[in-house]
Formats: structure tokens, sequence, C-alpha cells
């Protein structure tokens, strides 16, 4: 149908790192993975690599940490691309999937501006955005709607304890 930009909205303990570590493996180009938090980075890079099973290379970009050019897939911390860092690893590789996790927090206005120079608002942007997230709403009450075009996959917690996918507490 068109739509770039997506959203999965699953609640906490559904499988999204899961999820995305396998649609990550079938990308057909390069994948980049956008966290916010150190933990995150390092959570999505096991589940990516036990994923590809040794089929690609798994990076980090973070820090002193930076991809090599064979990596198929690179995850990397948002705080850590500024605009030199990240025109450098677009430069390096040419990403076809670009996943942000915890994408609730797409709307804040720098985290914005690292999907502009990526170039996933661009009418030719040739990628797929694909945010994951355990909540749509925000406490600033910014809708995922400035970033994203459609919410594609939503499953309730009282839905995924019904269908016998997560327990009650």
């Amino acid at each position: 149908r068109g739509i770039r930009r997506m959203v999965v909205a699953l609640p906490t303990g559904a499988g999204k790192t899961v999820i995305f570590s396998r649609l990550a493996a079938m990308a057909r180009r390069k994948v980049l993975v956008l966290a916010h938090r150190a933990e995150l980075l390092h959570q999505a890079k096991d589940k990516l690599e036990r994923t590809l099973q040794g089929d690609g290379v798994v990076d980090i970009e973070q820090a002193s940490s930076r991809s090599t050019a064979d990596a198929k897939i690179v995850v990397a911390s948002l705080r850590s691309l500024h605009a030199d860092r990240l025109a450098n690893l677009t430069k390096k590789h040419d990403f076809g999937l670009v996943i942000y996790d915890e994408c609730h927090h797409a709307p804040a206005e720098d985290n914005q501006r690292i999907l502009r120079a990526l170039g996933v608002f661009d009418h030719d942007w040739s990628g797929t955005l694909l945010g994951f997230t355990a909540t749509t709403m925000r406490g600033d009450g910014k809708g995922l709607d400035a970033v994203f075009e459609e919410i594609v996959y939503s499953r309730s917690l009282p839905e995924m304890i019904r269908d016998g996918y997560l327990v009650p507490q």
C-alpha cells in the first residue's frame, strides 16, 4: 500500500526484539536498529546474532564502537548519532530497513533529526522504517503520527494473556 513508516505495538514481554530480529534476518538490504539505552543495544545484538546463526555480521555503533563496512546489521545508539557520525555511517551502509526500538521516543526533535538524515521522510526513500513499542502514548502528548504513518500490528496485554502468549502475574 506504499506505507513506509509503520509501528508494531506489543506489550512488554511479548517478544518485540525476537520479532524484529526475524524481520532483520529476512531483509535483503542492510539493517539499522536504533535504540536508546546500552542495555537495549546489547539485547538486540544478542538476539540478532542468535537469529542470524553466523549468516551475517552484527555490529554496534556507540561511543568508541564503530560498525564495519561488512556488517549486515548495525545496532546504533541514538545518543551517539551526531551529524558527522551519522553521515559516516550512511556513507558506509545503504540501509533498507530501519528498526526503531522503543519508537514512542521518535517524535522528539533530536530523534527526528536522525530520521531526517536517514531520509525516512523523503518521498523517494526506498527503505522501510519499522517502529516497535509497548506504548503508543507519550507523556508530552506528541503523537507518533509526527513520524509514523500507521500502526500495522497491535495486541494488548489482555489479548496476549487470553491467547496463551503471556501469563497473568
